[in-house]
């Protein structure tokens, strides 16, 4: 069987990617400090030290630039549930698939997910729903949760991670009010 040979790249396309890449390292960065609505794309060009021509020429927009750095998210809820063993229980299963959602980074992402899927967003709310699936699939490939307790599981990941004001972004508080809500669900 014969290997697949990558076409290489010209000078100018990876020019571009790098120039891509530079721009969505600024951009992650940024979007895991502040919320989607308090970054600019101004601030995305101070923070790349490109033109922003630069800038528009790999992205169209902030949403377009916000949905390239959600896609690449480091770990997948898979991954986590790959790692754990078969005889963790379906409760404490939930609770740490979900608790990678809380380091701070991941959180910043996912709240701001959150603020424009809620503001209208089609595009980011398709995103949300991608995140959502791959969660109800997981579940239920790991640990054997049917689409019932997994929609109502997603809904309380959600309510945990809103992007209110009032709502702590100390992980082991948004860690603790997972676990009390997923236990009460499994206790008989």
């Amino acid at each position: 069987m014969k290997a697949q040979v990558q076409p290489k790249l010209s000078k100018r396309q990876l020019a571009k990617l790098e120039t891509q890449q530079k721009v969505l390292g600024a951009a992650r960065k940024l979007f895991t400090e502040k919320r989607y609505e308090e970054v600019t794309l101004r601030d995305v060009v101070a923070a790349c030290g490109l033109s922003t021509g630069a800038v528009f020429n790999s992205f169209k927009d902030k949403e377009e630039l916000f949905i390239s750095i959600s896609r690449k998210e480091p770990e997948g809820y898979k991954t986590i549930a790959k790692s754990l063993g078969a005889e963790v229980p379906a409760s404490q299963m939930i609770i740490e698939i979900l608790e990678i959602d809380y380091e701070p980074e991941r959180l910043h992402i996912l709240r701001s997910q959150l603020s424009c899927a809620y503001a209208g967003s089609d595009l980011i709310g398709h995103l949300l729903g991608e995140r959502m699936h791959e969660l109800l699939n997981v579940l239920e490939e790991f640990a054997g949760i049917g689409s019932g307790i997994g929609l109502w599981v997603w809904s309380v990941h959600c309510d945990i991670c809103r992007p209110m004001p009032w709502i702590t972004n100390a992980p082991e508080h948004l860690k603790q009010d997972l676990s009390v809500r997923v236990r009460s669900l499994f206790q008989k």
